[in-house]
């Protein structure tokens, strides 16, 4: 019996010790700084979104992120849910491409009109409210697009009185340009769902379709001497991934190649490097139109090497593949002019 009343009093003592505990101030704000603050929603004057990061910079950094990803999120609800889309340049994008694009649209917002409205410094992070003033974010995007928009109106009145050839050569910078301002239009969109494109969309379809004409206008012909016809290939293969049309007889733009070669040696103890056949090639690249005026006239210079024979090393298309893929194959041919 005095057993059962031991045992009794010894579980009372140890219940009343574990419930009768109450947490400390200290106690209880060390829990209050280290739960996650919470964001207000999103109005439609603000976005806001809290970030975590060893500092407060990276804090802010990470909640601007987290607006981008929201920003990306709008962006694809508000366009059609298609297996793919066909754009008026002919060219077919699946809905992956597309959301690949909005995503790396929205990771390259340049915010403005943030602020940072509240601070937590925990233990070993710091958490930071941040506040976007959605329609500073919208204004600086608008004059983004209105400066792009005039540049694209001023580029279009140039290819409008410009030859064949130098139409389709600013033609790619144009295309350039239209796709940036689509991704204007799409964080417009996003910002402002009041926001009015049609009349952008409509005058970039018009660009468009002018651009189209262009490039199914143009006809090349390509024609070398014998140190360039490796160079030709190069150029036709380049000219056919453009969707660019080559006909002999129909050209409108003709390209004639004619390279001149200077051999070097270099000596070396190296008996490999001693016995490479090195040349220093000098191209010209002249483009003319049907009537045989001339369009343009380039030089490009190069240097190769090979170890079988000095027509081996001439035949190299290694730098003229690189300059191509650097310029973009009209900008070769004709130069940066």
């Amino acid at each position: 019996m005095k057993f059962k009343l031991a045992s009794l009093l010894i579980s009372a003592m140890l219940l009343g010790g574990c419930g009768g505990h109450s947490p400390s101030p200290t106690d209880q704000q060390g829990s209050a700084n280290d739960a996650f603050m919470q964001a207000p929603q999103d109005s439609a004057a603000y976005f806001y979104a809290v970030g975590e990061g060893d500092t407060a910079r990276l804090a802010k950094n990470n909640a601007l992120g987290d607006i981008s990803s929201r920003i990306s999120v709008s962006i694809s609800s508000s366009m059609d849910n298609k297996l793919s889309v066909t754009r008026r340049d002919g060219r077919e994008t699946s809905s992956q491409d597309i959301q690949t694009r909005v995503n790396a649209v929205a990771k390259t917002i340049e915010f403005s009109g943030v602020s940072v409205e509240e601070t937590r410094e925990n233990e070993d992070s710091v958490q930071v409210l941040v506040q976007v003033d959605r329609n500073v974010l919208y204004q600086s995007y608008l004059k983004k697009l209105q400066r792009l928009d005039d540049k694209m109106k001023k580029e279009m009145d140039v290819i409008s009185i410009s030859s064949v050839f130098y139409q389709l050569k600013l033609s790619f910078k144009t295309r350039e340009n239209l796709n940036k301002a689509e991704e204007y239009l799409l964080l417009l969109d996003a910002m402002n769902p009041s926001f009015e494109d049609k009349a952008y969309r409509q005058r970039y379809a018009s660009y468009e379709d002018k651009l189209n004409s262009i490039k199914g206008n143009a006809i090349f012909s390509v024609k070398s001497d014998k140190n360039s016809a490796s160079l030709a290939s190069l150029v036709k293969e380049k000219l056919s991934a453009e969707n660019i049309k080559m006909s002999s007889k129909q050209a409108n733009v003709k390209i004639q190649l004619s390279t001149k070669v200077e051999s070097k040696h270099y000596k070396s103890a190296n008996a490999k490097i001693a016995k490479m056949k090195i040349v220093i090639r000098t191209t010209t690249i002249k483009a003319i139109d049907n009537k045989g005026d001339s369009l343009s006239n380039n030089v490009v210079k190069t240097k190769a090497a090979s170890s079988l024979s000095k027509e081996d090393a001439i035949s190299q298309t290694k730098q003229y593949r690189q300059l191509i893929d650097k310029e973009g194959i009209l900008s070769f041919l004709s130069g940066n002019g």
